[in-house]
């Protein structure tokens, strides 16, 4: 709900913003744009924090301008309470806005950049103070803070990462950067030599887009991106840019035919949208309606499953990247155990996190707990539920697997033989027959459609597929992986909503 309600206040404060930039006809368009974005579009419909940044940082942008142009105190104050806000729903969004901010402010008589210093200073206790209390003090909160940005960072940390990281996270980008703009991009090449002239002529617009948008998209780029979401801190200045851009070339297209510019910049803009709202609504990616359908239907198969499935007869297993299931299958599932599994700081892969209902042991592995390579097998446990593809990969040499697709994602079953103790998630260096057989990190299990299966995160089926296992003697000897079938066959034979 907070997500969809503040989509809506992006796109009043945008307009408003694009008004005051550069007239009617610039906040219009670029309403239009952001209100047909597929990222925008996406992330308004999922319960996720970026959705609610959009309007916020919306709203700082237009404080922050009023503030520099108008010299309006009331905005200055307004603004050091905005940016509180954004870092209450996300603390690094604080830091990357922290520029515009100050770019506001600077002007200002000492006693105004006092009293909006003081404002956000107390805005930002208000939802600290209670994060330090919960955390048990300061030294506390530091210390997890600094193991979970270890964590969230080594995957795409540019510096002390691999040589193609700076790369992996520029190709992330521009692909969300892409799917969100539409044929709106590439109206902007055409543009850029109008900008440089502008700039010339006023520099506090462009120190003003530049302090917005650069201070985010270098730490996207050096250091951390974990989805296209990332990417809505400043994608209402990619939207000013976009309508500049797409105005322009009505401009130009109006000139060449002869039309009055009016009528092509609503033709233009028009097909813009209807282009942006046919992407988001017929093609298959991260931020489509595709993806929206799929993963309610792939939740929905979840939870009819775990009502099928006794707790004490079915675990079920996760990854433990944050992009993965586990928070989901918390919720989900409250009634079964749920195994994270993953490589910890020590690149050592095991069970990093365990959790039932609404209770975890989530802290100890911030605290540096070490991976453990064994999974206990509660007796009376008749198979396991794996709910991540990279997860599979790693059971996948120990255990026979059967691999289903349900909208679009890999669902996988394991059958435990009688007497599982426990299973070897990593090779703990002992071969014993009695403990399971073990399994290298780099185990690759047999999927449904070539008889091979690679493991990777973003694996997926071909449409017609049906369900397959690695061997033929490995039927089930539950009915679970039958309901999962059906599902399977369910969601071939009804179309993606």
């Amino acid at each position: 709900m907070l997500s969809a309600v503040g989509g809506g206040l992006a796109v009043a404060l945008l307009f408003q913003l694009g008004r005051e930039l550069g007239g009617v006809r610039l906040g219009v368009t670029a309403a239009a744009l952001l209100t047909t974005s597929p990222l925008a579009w996406y992330y308004g419909a999922v319960g996720l924090t970026y959705g609610v940044e959009l309007p916020l940082a919306t709203l700082l942008a237009l404080l922050v301008w009023r503030s520099v142009v108008r010299q309006d105190r009331p905005a200055a104050l307004w603004s050091g309470i905005a940016l509180a806000l954004v870092g209450g729903f996300r603390p690094t969004s604080l830091v990357l806005l922290l520029p515009l901010w100050a770019f506001g402010v600077r002007r200002h008589p000492r006693h105004t950049i006092a009293a909006s210093s003081s404002l956000l200073a107390c805005g930002v206790l208000v939802w600290l103070v209670p994060l330090l209390s919960a955390s048990s003090g300061p030294a506390d909160f530091v210390a997890a803070t600094t193991r979970l940005a270890r964590r969230a960072l080594g995957p795409t940390l540019a510096p002390v990462g691999d040589d193609d990281i700076p790369l992996s996270n520029l190709a992330f980008v521009s692909v969300a950067g892409l799917l969100g703009a539409g044929v709106a991009a590439a109206a902007l090449p055409a543009r850029m030599p109008g900008w440089f002239s502008r700039v010339r002529h006023d520099w506090r617009l462009a120190a003003f887009l530049l302090l917005w948008v650069v201070p985010a998209l270098a730490v996207f780029l050096t250091l951390h991106v974990g989805q296209p979401g990332y990417l809505l801190l400043i994608w209402p200045a990619i939207s000013l840019l976009l309508a500049d851009a797409l105005l322009g070339f009505a401009s130009a297209i109006a000139a060449l035919l002869a039309r009055p510019r009016g009528s092509a910049h609503a033709v233009i803009t028009t097909l813009a949208v209807l282009t942006n709202a046919a992407v988001f609504a017929t093609t298959p990616n991260a931020t489509s309606l595709d993806a929206l359908g799929g993963e309610r239907r792939f939740w929905r198969a979840v939870e009819e499953l775990g009502r099928a499935s006794p707790p004490d007869r079915v675990a079920v297993i996760t990854g433990g990247r944050a992009s993965e299931s586990f928070r989901q299958a918390m919720v989900v599932l409250p009634e079964h155990t749920i195994y994270a599994i993953g490589p910890d700081s020590s690149r050592r892969t095991g069970i990093l996190v365990t959790g039932r209902g609404d209770t975890s042991d989530y802290r100890a592995f911030l605290d540096g707990r070490p991976a453990e390579p064994w999974l206990p097998v509660s007796p009376g446990t008749q198979g396991l539920l794996v709910l991540d593809a990279s997860t599979a990969r790693l059971l996948g040499a120990s255990l026979p697997l059967t691999a289903f697709q349900i909208a679009g994602r890999g669902l996988f079953w394991a059958d435990l033989p009688p007497g599982c103790e426990r299973i070897a998630l990593a090779t703990p260096g002992e071969t014993d027959p009695c403990d399971m057989i073990s399994t290298s990190q780099a185990a690759s299990c047999v999927g449904p459609s070539d008889g091979q299966f690679d493991g990777g995160d973003h694996a997926a089926w071909p449409a017609g597929a049906s369900s397959s296992s690695r061997s033929a003697d490995t039927a089930s000897s539950s009915a679970l992986p039958e309901l999962v079938n059906e599902h399977h066959r369910d969601d071939q034979a009804s179309p993606r909503s």
